[in-house]
């Protein structure tokens, strides 16, 4: 990333992304509790391992489907999100698998928001780092010779800034 304000445009581009992809998650994982509401195999923890590991694979899968088909029902809502790969039925279908994550897949995107936001405070530091270093600023400090205090502060003819 050899331009500085690249990662800006990145982060505001990725921040819409992830709104759409929390709200669809969202809403796919309440399809998801209402659709095992109805279902007792599905909402309730067996104690056989085998039987078990059958009914989270059926939830992973009810989950996907949730994810896809809220995605399809709400594709409209976010067409200005999938501009620049089409609306396309193969960008859906993506776009509900992601959804489809769970907390896995936040925690996921949690960490690279964390990681992108601690590096945009080095970044930070490191440019307030080199202004600090200036000789300009050494002698005339951030804003030069400005004599603050004495401008006026309000439109108001009757105000005095001496007062």
């Amino acid at each position: 990333m050899t331009d500085p304000g690249q990662g800006a445009v990145l982060l505001n581009n990725l921040q819409p992304f992830l709104t759409t992809v929390l709200t669809l998650s969202i809403a796919s994982e309440r399809l998801v509790e209402v659709i095992k509401g109805f279902i007792p195999f599905l909402r309730t923890e067996l104690s056989d391992a085998s039987a078990e590991a059958k009914r989270r694979a059926s939830l992973h899968v009810l989950s996907i489907l949730a994810g896809v088909l809220t995605a399809f029902l709400t594709s409209s809502a976010f067409d200005d999100l999938l501009a620049p790969v089409g609306s396309t039925p193969l960008a859906i279908i993506a776009l509900g698998l992601l959804a489809s994550g769970g907390s896995g897949f936040w925690n996921a995107i949690l960490s690279w928001v964390l990681q992108a936001k601690n590096l945009k405070k080095e970044e930070v530091a490191g440019v307030r780092a080199q202004n600090a270093a200036s000789p300009a600023n050494e002698t005339e400090g951030v804003y030069g010779n400005l004599a603050i205090g004495n401008e006026q502060v309000s439109s108001n003819a009757c105000y005095d800034v001496g007062e």
